[in-house]
């Protein structure tokens, strides 16, 4: 009986511990996801002068992962208030239930919301 209760209070202690690392590795799946889709939004606005809310026409996915289904995190782009010729936002929303962090968005002068300030380091 000792051997249960001793095996449940390290169950107890690691679980919490465990889900912090996936939420970890999650957070940087996202984060890489979004470098490369507004690297993928720069390389556009190279050859057509202006950037894109739709990332599929910009070469990028929207979804951080290896398919939709699997992924941490969606994207988005939309204009920021200088408009798409100026300036695009790319937003992460996370899709496994990241309280800390659930979106966080980056643009291409690099400002940031304050939630990604925190989910970006």
């Amino acid at each position: 009986m000792i051997i249960l209760v001793v095996i449940g209070i390290l169950a107890g202690l690691a679980y919490p511990t465990y889900t912090e690392f996936v939420r970890r590795g999650q957070r940087a799946e996202c984060r890489a996801a979004l470098s490369a889709a507004l690297q993928a939004q720069e390389r556009y606005y190279t050859t057509n002068t202006t950037y894109t809310t739709d990332l599929g026409v910009a070469g990028y996915k929207t979804y951080s992962g290896d398919n939709a289904a699997v992924s941490a995190c969606t994207l988005s782009a939309a204009a920021c208030g200088t408009g798409i010729t100026a300036c695009v936002a790319v937003t992460s929303q996370t899709q496994k239930g990241d309280p800390d962090c659930p979106t966080y968005t980056l643009d291409t002068t690099n400002t940031r919301n304050t939630v990604a300030t925190k989910c970006l380091r």
